[in-house]
């Protein structure tokens, strides 16, 4: 259209790559205009362009399919995590810090533990826990941080329903 309207390729083509702002895109664009500045076969250039944005795409999927099962394994750890504090708080912290025991209080050196004490840091390791595995997991997804928000709301959300909800 701009084309149409008397504007040059090489502005159409500049402005389309701004108005769609991708990687792939600008990278295509730019390709494209520097053919068409040096003389070459521009019908050549925009199949290699093509072919080479369509690689690029299916390289991409295949890196998500093949990250995929590293992504379950995090999930998998942070919940054995959880699991773990969530039993150490609802059964075995309990018994250690009774006022009928001595366990606990013992090891730290005769004083009085309670259980309000102990759960709170259990809360915010599950929290950073959270946030870490997540961070990780939009790393291994697509290679950027600003995936990561996703699973480390994810993680987070469980880990603060867990200890609000259940413990």
């Amino acid at each position: 259209r701009q084309i149409s309207w008397g504007s040059s390729v090489e502005n159409a083509l500049n402005s389309f790559a701004k108005r769609v702002n991708t990687k792939l895109i600008r990278r295509t664009i730019l390709l494209i205009i520097e053919a068409s500045r040096s003389g070459g076969n521009v019908a050549d250039v925009i199949d290699v362009a093509a072919k080479d944005a369509r690689e690029i795409k299916m390289l991409e999927a295949e890196r998500k399919a093949n990250m995929a099962s590293y992504i379950v394994v995090i999930y998998v750890g942070a919940f054995v995590f959880l699991a773990i504090i969530a039993i150490l708080c609802a059964s075995f912290l309990p018994s250690m810090t009774g006022s009928s025991t001595t366990g606990l209080q013992g090891a730290l050196g005769g004083g009085s533990v309670r259980m309000e004490d102990i759960q709170p840091i259990f809360y915010y390791a599950t929290l950073v826990q959270g946030i870490g595995s997540g961070l990780v997991a939009g790393v291994f997804e697509d290679g950027n941080f600003s995936s990561s928000v996703k699973h480390v709301f994810v993680l987070v959300l469980v880990s603060w329903i867990t200890f609000k909800l259940l413990l």
